[in-house]
């Protein structure tokens, strides 16, 4: 299926972003930049009510980084 892109701006000062429910390929670039600085996209499956917590950690390529999803405890 097609879908639209959302984009969402999200600076680490914030401590949230609110997602509504559905499937979403994460990137992260670098700010002013459209270059992705993610080594893939990270995917992710929203739905009412979820947290996900997401730690990015260094790759041997330092210009990249990884996303990982923390596991709720």
């Amino acid at each position: 299926d097609d879908v639209p892109a959302t984009f969402a701006a999200f600076s680490f000062y914030n401590s949230s972003l609110q997602l509504a429910p559905g499937n979403y390929d994460l990137y992260l670039t670098e700010q002013d930049s459209k270059t992705e600085i993610t080594a893939e996209p990270f995917q992710i499956d929203v739905a009412i009510g979820d947290i996900v917590d997401l730690v990015a950690v260094d790759t041997v390529d330092p210009a990249l980084i990884q996303l990982i999803e923390v596991p709720v405890p």
